[in-house]
């Protein structure tokens, strides 16, 4: 089974006044969408002021990409959770690609943040660094996991991490941009059965 230890995980935040002005962040951004965040929505979000937000944010814009990186390690620690009680490792991979859906599912006000991570992905610098940061920590785990399956080539691991990685991936874009009834369902079997398929060739 892959130790999940032995990847790094996006850092959360240490100090609980910042944390909770993410939290309330992340509210505000689901309620009233990113055009109507303010320090003053946000402050009312957590009961408090605006003066209490600008003490742990100097800008919008810095609050908003700490949010968004808040709402992937929450994503990720849900998706690590899940993996790592399987005992078995082809349910643990199952687990790993199926993950981003469940936690989807059960955290509905977190949809805006994670459009907003795409979105930012396609535009923003910094945002882009952290996403090959996760990326690189994606391919990690999913290649421990592969190994645990009995795949050894090096050049099939490479091939078959990165594939259930975009795969992942772009089933969640297509899920985030689309949101109609059933959508978030089949974007879980789709993965699921693509997994299938991929597995059932590399054997």
């Amino acid at each position: 089974m892959a130790d999940p230890k032995k990847t790094k995980l996006f850092s959360d935040i240490s100090v609980a006044g910042r944390k909770r002005v993410v939290e309330a962040a992340l509210r505000s951004i689901a309620s009233d969408g990113l055009e109507n965040l303010t320090f003053a929505t946000v402050a009312k979000a957590m009961g408090s002021t605006p003066s209490h937000v600008k003490y742990y944010f100097a800008d919008k814009g810095e609050m908003v990409r700490i949010a968004i990186h808040h709402g992937i390690y929450l994503l990720q620690t849900h998706v690590i959770e899940r993996f790592s009680a399987q005992t078995d490792p082809r349910k643990a991979l199952e687990a790993y690609v199926t993950g981003m859906f469940d936690f989807l599912e059960k955290n509905r006000d977190l949809w805006p943040v994670i459009g907003l991570y795409f979105y930012y992905c396609s535009h923003d610098a910094k945002m882009r660094e952290t996403n090959q940061a996760f990326r690189q920590t994606a391919l990690e785990r999913l290649r421990a996991l592969l190994r645990d399956l009995g795949l050894r080539n090096g050049n099939e691991l490479e091939s078959l991490s990165s594939y259930l990685f975009i795969l992942v991936q772009s089933q969640g874009m297509e899920f985030i941009y689309d949101q109609s009834p059933g959508s978030l369902a089949r974007a879980k079997q789709t993965c699921l059965k693509r997994l299938s398929r991929a597995l059932d060739r590399a054997k």
